[in-house]
């Protein structure tokens, strides 16, 4: 393997540990919604019901 392919591995290795660690630190959370939020979302989901390609 060349030069250029351990640099590349070494990088590739080391951004992922960083990523694994930075997610076991942090722990990430699901995003909370807000009451807009979960509206729009109600709003959606009734018209979609409307405007399906069905045929019934």
């Amino acid at each position: 393997m060349t030069i250029l392919g351990y640099c590349f591995w070494s990088a590739v290795i080391i951004i992922g540990g960083t990523g694994y660690w930075m997610e076991r630190k942090y722990k990430t959370k699901a995003p909370e919604k807000t009451e807009f939020q979960v509206q729009q979302e109600e709003i959606i989901n009734r018209h979609s019901q409307y405007n399906s390609f069905g045929g019934d």
